[in-house]
């Protein structure tokens, strides 16, 4: 693959000290194409750490509110109890105070 080379085509001319000599337009670009193509893996390397990292956040956003929404659905539950037995006593009070207006 030509990253391979690119890779290979940069080492050597890297290691080539013996010659000293400019590196060539293609070394160049060889280095350049490299060079690139490392700081392009490890963004994508932070990309998915950062996408990984958002995963673990939403899935504890999550897990914190499932409980909030089934503690909610319990003080809706309760606020239904307390709501029927006000109807009930408020019933049972206008049947009180008819019954008293009658005597």
């Amino acid at each position: 693959p030509p990253a391979v080379k690119d890779a290979k085509d940069a080492k050597d001319a890297k290691n080539d000290k013996t010659n000293a000599k400019p590196l060539t337009a293609e070394q160049k670009a060889a280095v350049d194409r490299a060079s690139k193509m490392a700081r392009r893996e490890m963004t994508i390397q932070e990309m998915e750490e950062i996408v990984d990292k958002m995963k673990s956040t939403l899935h504890e956003v999550k897990g914190e509110l499932s409980q909030k929404e089934s503690k909610w659905k319990e003080v809706g539950e309760e606020m239904e109890k307390e709501k029927r037995l006000l109807e009930m006593t408020q019933h049972e009070n206008q049947k009180l105070i008819l019954e008293h207006a009658r005597l």
